[in-house]
């Protein structure tokens, strides 16, 4: 199983700006598992499958969570919805 993408997020420390550290952030659970509530039809399929593409959307969609982009969050369900409902009819 390949190891999930991971970006950095830069995050102030007890709001002092100069005390800025990089935590990592795993944008593929945090997608995965907000896609999973948001698209409960699919939930087993998220939860099962691992192949680029998906994951390429799971990683993106968690970014946007984090970042607060309603607007791609619903670009990239409706996206996710239909590769899966192609991929399992």
């Amino acid at each position: 199983m390949q190891e999930p993408f991971r970006r950095a997020l830069t995050v102030a420390i007890a709001n002092r700006p100069e005390k800025l550290r990089t935590c990592p952030v795993d944008f593929e659970r945090i997608g995965r598992a907000r896609l999973m509530m948001r698209l409960p039809h699919h939930r087993k399929k998220l939860a099962e499958s691992e192949f680029l593409a998906l994951t390429s959307l799971i990683e993106n969609y968690g970014a946007a969570v984090i970042e607060n982009r309603e607007h791609d969050c619903q670009a990239i369900e409706e996206q996710v919805d239909r590769l899966l409902s192609s991929l399992f009819s």
